[in-house]
């Protein structure tokens, strides 16, 4: 037998294999620090990517949402990708988004962008997965070509991915703004057209340039000779300003609202009144998959 050979035959006890649900790729490997390097990779790709008009925005941040999860819980499948097990109830709630829209926001990620399959719906109270598309090919390489040096891997997240969702709504800050601070955090000092190229709206700098003013004002962010940083008091005007807006208010009562449902379902599920996520409940029973309303 070679030494690959035993490889694949002994897996070592860090990256114990389990069998998972998808058929073209039956083990899932619990190696957080490989999940880690295939999600600070697919991380990266965001920003090769155009996410046009508001609707691009929003899958942009449902994604983000999907690879802070898979960041923290995810495991990986190396014939796929990272799975990773969500409600979508929970997904809309890190997305800050409606669950009418991430349902829609998840078929677009999964036919427009290609960037997510499922991986097994919902079983009663059980949460149903997704799988982060990543080539085979990729991911061996992600892997291979890690070495001790590379020990920063966590701090280089806060690099590439966003810190808070926005949502949208009259009198809120939204998505635009959401993906500007992404850009500054990931850039550093750029100016606006280098945000602009970034976040592949070069035809759009003065519609940018009113969110950065808007941000200035806010104190959220700093222009400096046309660059753009955050100001000290940055982190603490963002979350005082989603308070002053309805933002956090917003996401509590969603939250709030998605408890309820989730402790109806289980509740009726235990009863044996319905028999699944998909299934149709009792008319005794009401369980409304599009029950949350986000005020506007």
């Amino acid at each position: 037998m070679t030494t690959r050979d035993a490889k694949v035959g002994h897996p070592s006890t860090t990256s114990q294999l389990v069998r998972g649900p998808d058929p073209n790729a039956p083990y899932r490997r619990r190696n957080l620090r490989e999940v880690r390097l295939v999600v600070r990779a697919l991380a990266n790709d965001l920003y090769s990517k155009p996410w046009k008009g508001k609707s691009g925005l929003t899958d942009r941040s449902a994604y983000i949402a999907l690879l802070r999860l898979a960041w923290a819980h995810g495991e990986l499948i190396p014939a796929s990708g990272v799975w990773v097990s969500v409600s979508m109830r929970q997904w809309a709630e890190l997305a800050g988004v409606r669950l009418p829209t991430i349902n829609k926001t998840k078929a677009r990620l999964t036919h427009e962008h290609a960037l997510i399959r499922r991986d097994g719906r919902g079983h009663g109270p059980r949460n149903g997965a997704f799988v982060l598309l990543c080539g085979p090919e990729r991911i061996e390489t992600l892997i291979q070509n890690v070495s001790n040096k590379d020990q920063n891997i966590e701090e280089d997240l806060e690099c590439f991915i966003s810190r808070v969702a926005l949502r949208w709504g009259s009198g809120k800050l939204g998505k635009t703004k959401e993906a500007l601070l992404d850009g500054v955090r990931r850039l550093g000092f750029p100016t606006e057209k280098e945000l602009a190229v970034l976040l592949d709206r070069e035809g759009g700098v003065h519609h940018l340039r009113k969110h950065l003013e808007e941000l200035v004002g806010l104190v959220i962010l700093e222009r400096r000779g046309g660059r753009y940083q955050f100001s000290e008091l940055g982190a603490f005007c963002l979350n005082f300003e989603r308070a002053s807006n309805g933002e956090l208010d917003t996401a509590e009562r969603v939250r709030a609202d998605h408890a309820l449902q989730r402790e109806r379902f289980v509740n009726a599920w235990e009863k044996g009144e319905v028999r699944s996520r998909s299934a149709a409940p009792s008319p005794s029973v009401e369980v409304d998959e599009t029950a949350v309303r986000e005020p506007s």
